[in-house]
């Protein structure tokens, strides 16, 4: 099979703009946004939200989870790119901001010389040692005479560089240097700047705070292969994946009510799944049970300390003498005939009954706790 005959089979290119690479803060991220750019206009959500697994964005990028993560931070950070969640389970999207991405645009389009092969930096024009060593045996460089002109008509004078002219949004892309370039040239450029390692000194620090111990990987491969994951995939998943999302998916497997356990177990964590509605519903059920405890308690606290209450109000009504518990009787109906008219109508008559005497007793205590806190400020 030759060339020609394999790359139909290989898939179709992606586009990729470098001057984005400057915009979105690195190769990754650039990476990224022009695949985002790439579903601009085909999405199917009204308000442009665009949904994509980390496995999608994989295939069609060449960038690991790891590498995804730090794309889509320093996308957030800059306000290029919008995440949300939605949908039952709840699935990652994503949305480009526009308004945002021009001004962006329109201030690296109005650097002059922003996106040039040295940045701006003009380029000294060659001696003639380094002009013959260059070309060699290669074709004679024409003369000055027979130089394109700029664009003023005019050839630029002898010794001097053509100045740089100001770059806007449509001569950046009409620049050989910032024209679309395949995928297939910058995966390995992508894998190369942010996978390799030096041979002395240590990984960056973003890989390092990301790698998960050994300790910590031999923990959920044994909790994945509980589950019914086989020891390869449990591996490739422990190792890709944060400890936190493997536990959490593993704990609300048996929620899910799956036909295949663990090949649900293992698409729930590569794909970030939602809590899953009855595990939603038992906790919801747990929390209603906590909070009848917590108010069971409360109101066993209040009995008791009304009771308590009650009994100081006994030992200081037993502690009064005779004729000083006679006056307290004495005010307390005088409250009462005061506050009620029926009530005093009734004990004119000698016709207290049981709702009158609970009035008079609920009176007596009011004027021993009146006692009482008199006492206990004197």
């Amino acid at each position: 099979m030759n060339i020609s005959e394999a790359f139909p089979q290989v898939g179709s290119p992606a586009v990729f703009y470098p001057p984005l690479c400057h915009i979105a803060g690195g190769l990754a991220p650039g990476v990224l946004l022009c695949h985002l750019l790439f579903w601009e206009g085909k999405q199917r959500h009204p308000d442009r939200w665009i949904y994509k697994t980390t496995r999608e964005l994989t295939a069609a990028t060449a960038l690991t989870e790891c590498e995804q993560n730090t794309a889509r931070r320093k996308l957030r950070e800059r306000g290029l790119v919008e995440e949300s969640l939605h949908g039952l389970p709840r699935r990652l999207h994503f949305r480009v901001n526009l308004a945002v991405l021009q001004a962006a645009w329109a201030q690296a389009a109005a650097q002059e010389g922003a996106y040039g092969p040295e940045r701006g930096e003009e380029t000294p024009a060659p001696g003639p040692q380094e002009e013959k060593a260059e070309t060699g045996d290669r074709e004679t460089p024409l003369p000055d005479s027979a130089k394109c002109p700029n664009r003023t008509g005019q050839n630029p004078p002898a010794g001097e560089a053509e100045k740089p002219e100001p770059a806007d949004a449509k001569t950046l892309c009409q620049r050989p240097e910032n024209r679309p370039a395949v995928q297939e040239n910058t995966t390995e450029n992508i894998s190369r700047e942010t996978t390799e390692i030096p041979a002395t000194g240590s990984p960056p620090a973003e890989m390092e705070a990301t790698a998960p111990s050994e300790p910590v990987v031999q923990a959920m491969i044994n909790i994945l292969v509980k589950a019914g994951v086989s020891r390869a995939r449990a591996r490739e998943l422990a190792c890709a994946h944060p400890e936190s999302r493997i536990r959490q998916q593993a704990g609300w497997l048996a929620y899910r009510k799956a036909h295949d356990p663990p090949g649900a177990l293992v698409k729930a964590i590569e794909e970030e799944w939602s809590m899953p509605a009855a595990c939603r519903k038992r906790l919801a059920a747990r929390e209603a049970e906590m909070r009848a405890e917590a108010e069971a308690a409360a109101e066993a606290a209040r009995r008791e300390a009304a009771d308590a209450q009650v009994r100081r109000q006994d030992r200081f009504w037993e502690g009064l003498p005779a004729e000083e518990q006679t006056a307290v009787r004495a005010e307390a109906e005088a409250r009462c005939r005061a506050s009620s008219p029926l009530l005093a109508e009734r004990m004119a008559h000698g016709r207290v009954g049981n709702i009158g005497g609970l009035m008079i007793e609920a009176m007596r205590r009011r004027i021993i706790a009146e006692r009482m806190e008199a006492a206990d400020t004197s």
